[in-house]
Order: C-alpha cells, then sequence, then structure tokens
C-alpha cells in the first residue's frame, strides 16, 4: 500500500472541505519502483470535483490494484451554511413551567 499525500491549497478552502475517501492505495510493481508516498496536486479542485484512482499519475511500472479504477479517493463538498453551529443552537433545559 502506498500512502497518498495531498496538497491541500484547493481553490475550494472558501465554502468547501476536503473529504478522504481513500488514504491509501495498493500497486504491483517491482521493488526498486515502490514510492514511499505519491504527492496528487488537488489545487485545481472546485467544488464537488473529486479525485478518481485513475486520475493518480504514478510511475509506468506501477499497476493499481483495484477492478474498479473509477473508484474515488477524495472530494471536495460544500460547507452547509445553512446548518447552525453546535455552540449557536440553544441546547439548555426549558425553565419548567409554573402552575
Amino acid at each position: 500500500m502506498v500512502l497518498l499525500h495531498l496538497s491541500l491549497y484547493s481553490n475550494a478552502v472558501t465554502g468547501g472541505h476536503l473529504k478522504m475517501m481513500r488514504k491509501t492505495l495498493k500497486y504491483l510493481c517491482p521493488a526498486e519502483h515502490i514510492p514511499q508516498k505519491i504527492e496528487v496536486d488537488i489545487s485545481n479542485l472546485d467544488i464537488e470535483d473529486g479525485l478518481f484512482m485513475h486520475d493518480v499519475e504514478v510511475h509506468p511500472s506501477l499497476k493499481l490494484l483495484s477492478k474498479n479504477e473509477n473508484m474515488p479517493v477524495c472530494k471536495i463538498v460544500a460547507t452547509n451554511l445553512d446548518t447552525p453551529e453546535p455552540a449557536a443552537l440553544n441546547l439548555e433545559s426549558p425553565e419548567p413551567a409554573e402552575i
């Protein structure tokens, strides 16, 4: 397994966040080409864009060991601004009714 290292300098930093689906990928390759990690630049991703296994560029001798190369690695998802932050919610118990 090879660790993926993503650059987080994405255009979607404002209004979005990175959702990781996979942190490692499995490859078959000669011993002399085993990488410690794979650097992936995601700076060109916008909100709702994703990176898929087939998008990861590696040495030509590496063969991805996956039956589905269209599986996502990560995606930039929109931050839901309509949902209040937990601190903004009034979670106090209501006062008991007076009888």
